[in-house]
């Protein structure tokens, strides 16, 4: 439960300048991962039409959306009222960063990455270290599953923390986290509750209820073991126990879905590939009980003034939502209450039966099983994969060198294959100088020095590859694709 203790500005790094929050805010508006989410599209990848939504716009949305469900919250509970402005500064900032770890084409890139790392880093291991050198306990169980997982919200604490050494305020890292567990520790079955919780959101089945794993082989850890530090710091910054999330993290995942659910269909109904038709057709069965009178409605109220069915979701559902779900949130987080907690159960059994937030689920179903299964965005999806995996395995080469050979390259010396220091010269700078300290650095433990510097060397790759904006990394694969790999 969110006190006092608990909004006292800390950071991982002590500092003798302090802004408070607003160093959190001029220091998100100004980092280079913000300015390059204007070029990351959200639903349709290596879209440059100034109408396509962005990963910038998009989360310039989830700002003002989680600043509605706040403020509506600040009339509920009186410690959200009297702690206004901290909890706006810490909700809205979180708001604007929370995506930076997106790699390009988004979730669909994170699938690409991990089923990469997942068929070639026993090969990269061997190549690396030599067939004959055994693998530590510590790379079976822990580092070789965290880097066959990638996660975007796990790379926004590496991007955050660890390359851009932004020093944010734990309480700001700690909304971006919605996977409460470190990478060796056991996650419990009931953990899955955070699945189920994007699976009603964003996953198979007619009905819209959970139905298999929409996560497709992501993290079940909310960080990977390179930031294992800073997550205990944050952990104990804001006195969480294992398994406990911040508070104000389940606010930005609300803020989160809902901006999907109408930016999903808005873009793609300005692009033509929905319809009213289509809507009446395959939306309402999504619906359930609770929202499919209020679907029909809207529906032909369309028909008859002509308008933007998202739009009038926006104006007539959207503000009842948001007020509906502060409503269902301050009944858990009374501030009067000791025993106050969040439920998963009850938030998902609260979203099926509330009218306007189950016509919000229905649409983000709806998009992901009928809008994202379309030949356009398929295609789309398809060049990005090419430029992605064809990335991958063109700097994997630099994987599968010995450490005494990419050290050579390192220090500006050339190898047999000329390819190779070229390569290394185009990695950019803040990375390259993330990997040297990573490598030099003694604090995180590891059982095999060797192991220590190639698992830092494939995070190399991976944080320049997924750094690139979707139209860079098809410009960087036209460049080097002529390469035999």
């Amino acid at each position: 439960m969110l006190d006092s203790s608990k909004l006292e500005v800390v950071r991982f790094y002590p500092t003798d300048v302090e802004w408070g929050y607003d160093y959190d805010r001029e220091a998100a508006v100004t980092t280079a991962p913000v300015r390059r989410l204007q070029q990351k599209t959200q639903v349709y990848p290596l879209d440059i039409k100034a109408s396509a939504r962005s990963r910038l716009t998009h989360s310039l949305e989830v700002q003002c959306r989680v600043r509605s469900v706040v403020m509506a919250l600040s009339e509920r509970l009186d410690f959200y009222g009297e702690h206004l402005f901290d909890i706006l500064s810490v909700c809205e900032t979180a708001a604007l960063i929370h995506d930076v770890g997106n790699p390009p084409f988004g979730h669909f890139g994170e699938r690409v990455i991990s089923c990469f790392m997942e068929r070639n880093l026993d090969q990269i291991y061997a190549s690396s270290l030599g067939p004959s050198h055994v693998p530590s306990a510590q790379w079976t169980s822990l580092l070789a599953p965290d880097l066959r997982h990638f996660d975007g919200n796990a790379q926004n604490l590496r991007i955050l923390h660890s390359i851009q050494k932004l020093n944010l305020s734990a309480q700001v890292l700690g909304s971006c986290i919605k996977v409460p567990y470190l990478a060796g520790e056991d996650v419990p079955e009931e953990a899955d509750d955070d699945e189920e919780e994007e699976e009603l959101w964003t996953g198979t089945g007619g009905t819209g209820l959970p139905a298999g794993s929409f996560r497709g082989g992501k993290s079940p850890f909310g960080c990977f073991y390179s930031e294992s530090m800073l997550f205990q710091f944050i952990r104990e910054a804001l006195e969480m126990e294992e398994g406990e999330r911040f508070e104000l993290s389940h606010i930005l995942e609300y803020a989160d879905n809902i901006s999907y659910a109408l930016a999903d269909i808005e873009d793609s109904w300005e692009r033509g590939l929905v319809s009213l038709d289509d809507l009446q057709r395959d939306l309402i069965p999504y619906c359930g009980e609770a929202a499919e009178s209020l679907a029909g409605e809207l529906i032909s109220q369309c028909r008859e003034e002509g308008c933007s069915f998202t739009e009038l979701v926006r104006t007539r559902c959207l503000p009842r939502a948001i007020d509906s779900f502060a409503a269902f949130f301050a009944s858990y987080f009374d501030a009067e209450s000791s025993e106050a907690g969040y439920d998963q159960e009850d938030y998902l059994s609260f979203v099926s039966r509330d009218q306007e937030n189950r016509l919000l689920q229905a649409m983000a179903v709806y998009a992901r099983e009928k809008i994202f299964r379309k030949r356009e965005i398929e295609s789309l999806e398809l060049t990005g994969h090419s430029a992605l995996h064809g990335l991958l395995k063109i700097y994997g080469r630099l994987l599968a060198l010995p450490r005494r050979d990419f050290e050579i390259l390192l220090a500006g010396g050339e190898l047999a294959d000329p390819v190779l220091s070229r390569l290394v010269h185009r990695i950019s700078r803040r990375v390259m100088e993330t990997y040297v300290e990573s490598v030099a650095d003694s604090d995180l433990i590891f059982a095999d020095k060797d192991e220590r510097e190639l698992y830092f060397r494939i995070r190399l790759i991976i944080d320049y590859i997924t750094g690139m904006t979707d139209t860079y990394i098809q410009a960087e694969f036209s460049n080097l694709r002529g390469f035999t790999y």
